[in-house]
């Protein structure tokens, strides 16, 4: 007994370690008319039937997700299959908003706002998503407002919205959103983990953010000459 319990500790402690060290790679992503993103080894695409549950309940809360592109926690289609419970949590998603020409600024253009504006800004989107969360009616909570700033990603400026919830009395999650405008449509770039899992997500999800390149850079149509 004593040399099955010795064994078991051993394969235990070799399996945590193995599980701590294992290298997170990348995959470049093609985006179909967007560009290209990398994603972690640890993530995967929404997919199957947990894909029509996440679209349906998404609908309900009147946050329609069935043209954005999503990545989660790898596993967690086949975990939603045998109805367990995932012991992490993280989202990537990436939405497209088709406006008119010049309804965004360019891709490349210098985003500039000055202190009272950013002020502004910042007290109207604290604004509305607490309204938005009031009026889903499902217990989901603002925790923290880190404001909104301008960042950039791949070398375009960008305004950063983040911000802590927390649904009932589930673990909190971080969030992030990312709005890149381009000209005719904006891309909402969101990534989200539960706090306390930071030391597995936050690297990691920086590193996928950063890699977002746009390669379909909108602009205005060239007039010939006659």
């Amino acid at each position: 007994m004593k040399t099955i319990l010795t064994l078991f500790c051993l394969f235990f402690l070799t399996y945590a370690a193995s599980a701590q060290t294992t290298a997170v790679t990348y995959e470049e992503i093609k985006l179909t008319g967007i560009g290209s993103i990398s994603i972690p080894s640890i993530m995967e695409l929404q997919s199957g039937v947990y894909k029509e549950f996440s679209d349906k309940f998404s609908k309900e809360l009147d946050f329609d997700v069935s043209g954005v592109i999503i990545y989660q926690q790898a596993g967690l289609n086949d975990i939603f299959k045998k109805l367990k419970k995932s012991d992490t949590y993280s989202r990537l998603m990436i939405k497209e908003t088709s406006g008119k020409a010049g309804e965004y600024r360019s891709l490349n253009s210098k985003l500039v706002l000055t202190p009272r504006e950013l002020r502004l800004l910042d007290t109207q989107s604290k604004n509305e998503l607490t309204n938005q969360f009031q009026s889903a009616g499902i217990g989901m909570k603002l925790i923290r407002w880190d404001g909104v700033s301008v960042n950039k990603i791949s070398g375009s400026d960008v305004l950063k919205t983040a911000y802590l919830r927390q649904l009932n009395d589930n673990p909190a999650v971080y969030v992030e959103l990312y709005y890149i405008e381009n000209y005719d449509r904006q891309y909402t770039l969101t990534i989200s983990y539960r706090e306390e899992d930071a030391p597995i997500w936050k690297d990691t999800l920086n590193k996928t953010k950063d890699s977002f390149k746009i390669t379909n850079i909108r602009k205005p149509a060239t007039k010939r000459k006659r």
